[in-house]
């Protein structure tokens, strides 16, 4: 055997050696190298990149034909830039008039919202949306309807961390259509009620027998004897029980609203139905399909509302891992969700494509350093009621505890997910979780960054290597879209103009490279020691650092400052 071979033999065996979680981590490296190196040239992971005059200019270079491609650019850059620094004070400017505004039990004070194409300058209240079947005693509510854009949304609402009500993303056309149409029974004046389903249920069980498969295996939450939280906040686990998809709508179509209900929660649908297209795919053309990457958006049954992105979180984890934060909640009347706070510090939407939910929110505890002194509340509970129809969506902020319940048989869409306006939050997490991982590890004498890592996921399903990879490889796609001229994004219903998109983009650039340095310069975390321990490879911890010195070099110069 010669030596090449030898060598040969070496690589093999260390690529059946290297964890897939390692191999999908390198993944997306390589692509952040590809994408940065496309934008800023070869030269981007030489050491000293300070000093590197090719570089420097090519960086300058690129910065100057991004300002002279639209006239907005430059002007738009001065407006994002204290906006996307104040983020803290806004979400505490915005909890503070959210409270003041609120008169107390029982008025609820969420906003119910509209999401319209143009861009307006004042609320106007417009009829609510009828694109539901709704009960002859359902009323419309009381408080005006507000039509905002996309970005209007964002920012009084997303931004400033305050929950809100969207309707009308049921309607023809747009996102959530597709999936109200297959999952929802169609009722007809003229339809001879041959069968129980078909004649009182709201909920297409055909659908599900047939898609889903009446013998496949569903994870039933069974009822919490206490609903507790842990010392993080977090719902504790409840107890499951294994039932067939035929036995859940069964149970379902008898359940009466007393008693304890088992509910069908964090069911990955999507995902299982994904994967069972692929293999469909794979077998018809003999085991020669190509799996191309997925991206949040490719669901067949709804899209993302643009409101609700870009997603940092799924889209990562659905390109590299095949993982995602994406879940269909099914539960009969009276089921519940305990109080709890989200996974990772997350955002999370809910929409319901069938049925009626009350959720009871608990606002953020003030901080004393914080002047609430004018607002005025009584109770020892500061908490608030609302109820989510058939078609609605529900934003739910970041660290807003809440409990639900299904006031009727429901099916709901819920996404956990993190944008550039919350990745501070998600990193705070991180953080908090970090410390406690520490601790256990040094109680067991445990030294290897590589197991903390592991512990780490295994605790929230996220580590530091993997989000600094998410956050590097969404600003390097935020980068790529500026660079070519990507200023507008068609969405059904929900397009918005140039400068809009301008305006978003640069916001996402400042906020995602200014993260990654922060998350650079905690030496609390090793964090060179952990991306080399994530990526089995001291050269490729290096090269994460380069890659995100160049991104930030390139930001530098979009904004005009240090970041």
């Amino acid at each position: 055997m010669s030596v090449d071979d030898d060598r040969s033999g070496d690589a093999h065996n260390e690529a059946a050696d290297t964890p897939k979680h390692t191999i999908a981590l390198r993944s997306a490296l390589e692509d952040c190298e590809n994408g940065l190196k496309e934008l800023l040239g070869e030269r981007i992971c030489v050491q000293k990149q300070d000093g590197d005059p090719v570089l420097k200019r090519r960086v300058e270079e690129w910065a100057a034909r991004i300002l002279s491609s639209a006239r907005e650019v430059a002007p738009t850059a001065v407006d994002v830039r204290p906006i996307a620094k104040s983020i803290n004070q806004q979400r505490k400017d915005g909890l503070h008039d959210f409270m003041c505004e609120w008169n107390g039990p029982p008025q609820c004070p969420v906003d119910t919202v509209r999401i319209v194409d143009s861009r307006r300058s004042e609320h106007i209240p417009v009829p609510p949306i009828d694109s539901t079947v709704v009960d002859d005693n359902d009323s419309i509510p009381e408080h005006e309807v507000v039509s905002l854009s996309p970005l209007e949304f964002k920012r009084q609402y997303v931004y400033r961390n305050i929950p809100a009500i969207v309707r009308g993303l049921d309607c023809k056309g747009n996102c959530f259509h597709p999936i109200t149409q297959l999952w929802r029974n169609v009722y007809k004046e003229d339809h001879e009620a041959t069968d129980e389903c078909t004649s009182e249920r709201s909920i297409n069980d055909d659908w599900f027998i047939e898609n889903v498969g009446r013998d496949t295996t569903l994870q039933i939450r069974m009822p919490s004897q206490a609903e507790t939280l842990d010392e993080e906040g977090r719902s504790e686990e409840c107890e499951t029980t294994d039932v067939t998809m035929e036995q859940w709508i069964d149970y379902c179509r008898g359940a009466t609203s007393k008693g304890d209900h088992l509910y069908l929660k964090d069911w990955h649908l999507v995902q299982y139905l994904e994967m069972r297209a692929k293999e469909k795919v794979e077998k018809e053309k003999d085991g020669a399909y190509t799996c191309d990457r997925q991206s949040v958006d490719d669901s067949p049954l709804y899209s993302v509302p643009f409101i609700f992105g870009p997603d940092v979180l799924n889209s990562f984890l659905l390109r590299y891992f095949g993982g995602d934060f994406r879940f269909t909640y099914w539960g009969p009347q009276g089921s519940s969700t305990a109080l709890h706070s989200d996974v990772l510090h997350t955002f999370s939407w809910s929409f319901n494509v069938v049925g009626e939910k009350e959720w009871i929110f608990y606002p953020p505890t003030f901080n004393l350093a914080d002047n609430f002194s004018d607002i005025q509340y009584t109770g020892e509970t500061i908490s608030f009621s609302l109820t989510q129809r058939e078609g609605d969506a529900v934003f739910v902020p970041s660290g807003w505890r809440h409990e639900v319940r299904n006031v009727r048989e429901t099916i709901s869409i819920n996404h956990n997910w993190f944008t550039a306006a919350s990745v501070d939050k998600v990193w705070e997490c991180l953080l908090i979780e970090s410390k406690a991982v520490e601790k256990e590890a040094g109680a067991w004498g445990i030294r290897d960054c590589s197991a903390k890592e592991r512990m780490l996921r295994g605790c929230i399903g996220l580590d530091v290597t993997t989000f600094f990879l998410a956050v590097l490889s969404s600003l390097v796609d935020e980068l790529r879209m500026l660079s070519l001229g990507c200023f507008s994004i068609e969405a059904p219903a929900l397009a918005t103009d140039c400068t809009t998109c301008i305006w978003e983009r640069l916001f996402n650039i400042r906020r995602l490279s200014h993260q990654l340095h922060a998350v650079r310069m905690d030496c609390s975390l090793e964090l060179i020691h952990r991306l080399n321990s994530g990526l089995m490879s001291v050269d490729l911890g290096q090269k994460c650092l380069l890659l995100e010195d160049a991104a930030r070099c390139a930001c530098e110069h979009i904004f005009n400052e240090n970041t």
